[in-house]
């Protein structure tokens, strides 16, 4: 009982209003703190190392961080900028990105880069799928200027991001997706078509972007709404497709027939004898793996593509394309020029025998 009464009684004193009087300051508190005093100079009882610099400069090293009065070279800065790239701020990821912009393109038009290029682009690629318009807008600018090798040696990291875009929510990112898959078709257009699920992956993006959908049971073709998209952005995705399909469907410039060569004994057809120009020439067979199912499958061959276009959208595009057309203005001009692309890449189609 006794203790109860006196946990009643401190518990009262928490309560109570002091009393103050006239010429005595108020009583201070028990965690109060002293911030009266001044200093000029703040010291750190740590042990400081004073190293010399090779360029003649002095740098005082505070347990794992440096103080330099000396700039770090470019190759530092760089590095430091890729390592940015993964910062959740919008204004630091845009920043870094503009720095490795012009640091790329000044290297590439002077000397070489300050890092493998190699290790540089599966970096700056998922920024495709940024929030932001700017960084998406520097990452077609960086890709611009890169040569058709390096893209070449990337293209299926490009094109998993590619149909990530397409697929996506915002139509914004849908529309710069658009725009890499147009750059990538203009420079490694025959190597986009060719690789590793390039083929099937992109046709089925382009048909959920576009709402085009095919019943074979019932034998009709449903548009949904939902996914529908309209105006420019249309025009810009049926433009694209259709470049697509003119690199996957359609001859191409160095598929013509050779004329026959007089020279004994050269045949007509001496570039299909000579030695592979590409790695890994027969991975399409899968020689020393499970076949892949036929998304997966690596379409060379012109005929080949012609048969899983046929076989898997035609109908589903045929149908669209008029459903399109109906709208007519841009949408109109761009849906027929999509089914001259069409109608000139499947035109001899019944003549290989499939």
């Amino acid at each position: 009982m006794g203790s109860s009464a006196k946990k009643k009684k401190e518990k009262k004193k928490d309560f109570q209003k002091s009393k103050l009087k006239v010429g005595k300051t108020r009583p201070k508190g028990t965690n109060f703190t002293d911030t009266s005093f001044k200093s000029k100079c703040m010291v750190v009882l740590l042990s400081l190392q004073s190293i010399d610099h090779p360029n003649k400069g002095v740098a005082v090293v505070l347990k794992q961080q440096s103080i330099s009065a000396v700039a770090p070279s470019p190759a530092a800065q760089f590095s430091h900028h890729l390592s940015l790239l993964k910062s959740h701020t919008d204004t630091q990821r845009k920043e870094s990105l503009s720095f490795l912009t012009t640091s790329l393109k000044s290297r590439s038009e002077n000397a070489g880069p300050l890092r493998p290029v190699k290790t540089v682009l599966p970096q700056i690629i998922p920024l495709i799928l940024d929030p932001d318009t700017d960084i998406r807008g520097q990452v077609l600018k960086i890709l611009s200027f890169q040569p058709a090798d390096d893209l070449e040696d990337h293209i299926g990291n490009l094109l998993l991001h590619i149909n990530a875009g397409m697929n996506h929510l915002a139509i914004s990112v849908g529309s710069s997706s658009m725009d890499l898959l147009s750059l990538v078709l203009d420079t490694v257009g025959e190597q986009a078509v060719t690789s590793v699920g390039g083929w099937v992956k992109t046709l089925k993006s382009f048909q959920a972007r576009l709402g085009w959908n095919f019943d074979d049971n019932p034998g009709t073709w449903t548009s949904s709404k939902a996914s529908l998209i309209r105006g420019k952005t249309l025009v810009h995705t049926l433009n694209t497709f259709s470049k697509f399909l003119r690199v996957g469907l359609c001859k191409a410039s160095s598929e013509k027939e050779e004329p026959p060569v007089s020279c004994f004994p050269l045949a007509q057809h001496v570039r299909q004898h000579m030695l592979p120009t590409r790695s890994n020439t027969y991975a399409h067979l899968c020689l020393y793996g499970e076949p892949p199912d036929e998304e997966s499958q690596m379409y060379e061959d012109r005929e080949d593509r012609q048969r899983i276009f046929h076989k898997r959208f035609q109908k589903a595009v045929n149908q669209g394309l008029e459903f399109a057309q109906q709208e007519g203005g841009e949408v109109g001009r761009a849906s027929a020029g999509m089914r001259k692309v069409v109608l000139e890449g499947m035109n001899d189609y019944n003549v290989i025998g499939y």
